[in-house]
């Protein structure tokens, strides 16, 4: 209810305290001040108050109590925010109220002194174990030294590993996807990353932002500057309803894939071998790989936490830099079905006689191939495919997949290239990043 001054107020309070049996109570705008705010605090029934009048219809705090169960000293209070020391008699606690603002303003120089005490100057302490790490190669080229090789390999380790470890530490929650989990396939595991390293990572990401245009092929449009989520969904609704609509004796098919757990699954070592081949080298390069490789991760179950643990490949799925390194290893799966397409192994679909072939379309891990309806035709989209696999680390759901195909194509030859894609076939493709593939009369079952 806004606005402590209403009739209700009094009563819907004593309601609360009747069900919560609470000692304690704070009020944000109240809209009200002065004597008339003080009459209605002295008909809620609580032996003491402290009140910052409101403005108008805006701010005020009051703080009530009852003296013989709670014991309270107002620290700090000011027209936006109240700071109280408070004794239960069990726990001694403090709050805080109000404004975030003052709040934030306040605390900046607090974590500008925490900030210098924790990291220091970075560029100073990288130039000084430059010096530290130059005078221990001098001292080994005169003469070998067991402790200065040890030393000089721990220097080292600090100076390329741009990423503070504490700040590399991610908890795992396993939130549950069904009523009554029995296995892992049941949890959908959900990254939590610290917000420091997230800052860090979107400044790398505004960087690698302006690089992904001129990376990153037209068939994809995830986390692209210009390109909207649209743009591929009328490009597969198009394929598909000259599927619907065509008549002739070529026949095409359509290939919904699903990548399971592609964000887990992806090698760390293809990742550096793509950064390198678009040309992301040197410091850069070094401080992406910092990131992903000293990942330290550990697992809340049931409110518990497990011990730490280092992973073998995947790329987090909270660290807003993962979408654009996952867009750029997709990349390699479109060299290779232009390469094919290249070699005229790959047979595209055209939509009509002078639009475009097109062959795939991308957002993110959710792909759609379109060929030609063949035998060989599905082993050269499923050899591609299996190709990108083995260099990513990728498995494909093929429970999952689903094939769709042209009006004109038999049943049996249907069933011959489901089982080269070891797909089912599917006569609606269903959905494509939430909107329907193939439209008839809409009607409620469409949403």
């Amino acid at each position: 209810m806004r606005g402590a001054g209403k009739q209700m107020f009094s009563t819907n309070i004593a309601d609360l305290r009747g069900i919560y049996h609470f000692e304690i109570m704070a009020v944000f705008e109240p809209r009200i001040s002065g004597f008339k705010a003080l009459h209605v605090i002295n008909k809620l029934g609580f032996s003491n108050s402290f009140v910052v009048d409101a403005e108008g219809f805006s701010r005020g705090i009051w703080l009530i109590w009852n003296e013989n169960k709670v014991k309270l000293h107002v620290v700090a209070s000011s027209r936006h925010s109240v700071i109280a020391l408070i004794d239960d008699h069990s726990t001694l606690w403090i709050l805080t109220g109000g404004s975030v603002v003052d709040k934030i303003h306040n605390i900046t120089g607090i974590l500008r002194s925490w900030n210098k005490e924790k990291f220091g100057n970075i560029f100073h302490n990288k130039r000084r174990l430059l010096a530290r790490i130059q005078w221990i190669q001098d001292c080994l080229s005169e003469r070998p030294s067991y402790y200065l090789s040890s030393l000089e390999e721990t220097l080292l380790k600090d100076y390329k590993g741009y990423v503070s470890s504490d700040l590399n530490h991610t908890l795992i929650s396993l939130i549950p996807k069904v009523p009554n989990p029995t296995n892992m396939t049941h949890f959908r595991p959900i990254s939590l990353c610290i917000t420091t390293y997230k800052v860090i990572s979107k400044t790398l990401v505004q960087r690698l932002r302006v690089l992904h245009l001129d990376l990153v092929s037209p068939n994809q449009v995830a986390f692209m500057l210009g390109r909207q989520i649209q743009d591929n969904i009328v490009a597969a609704q198009e394929v598909l309803h000259k599927f619907k609509n065509a008549r002739g004796k070529m026949g095409y098919i359509a290939w919904k894939i699903d990548l399971g757990k592609a964000y887990d699954k992806l090698q760390w070592g293809f990742i550096k071998q793509v950064l390198e081949e678009v040309g992301i080298e040197g410091k850069l390069n070094n401080l992406i790989m910092s990131y992903i490789l000293n990942a330290r991760y550990k697992v809340a179950l049931n409110g518990k936490m497990s011990n730490s643990f280092l992973p073998k490949c995947r790329i987090k799925q909270c660290d807003p830099l993962s979408p654009y390194i996952f867009v750029l290893c997709m990349e390699k799966l479109f060299h290779i079905i232009k390469q094919n397409l290249l070699e005229r192994a790959w047979k595209p679909v055209k939509i009509s006689r002078i639009g475009p072939e097109i062959s795939h379309v991308f957002f993110g891990e959710y792909l759609i191939l379109f060929g030609q309806a063949s035998v060989q035709q599905a082993e050269t989209m499923r050899d591609c495919l299996y190709t990108f696999c083995d260099l990513l680390g990728q498995q494909v759901s093929f429970f999952k997949s689903r094939i769709h195909c042209y009006n004109n194509v038999s049943y049996n030859n249907a069933k011959g290239l489901a089982a080269v894609c070891r797909s089912h076939i599917s006569k609606n493709p269903g959905n494509y990043l939430g909107i329907p593939l193939i439209h008839g009369r809409i009607t409620k079952d469409t949403y």
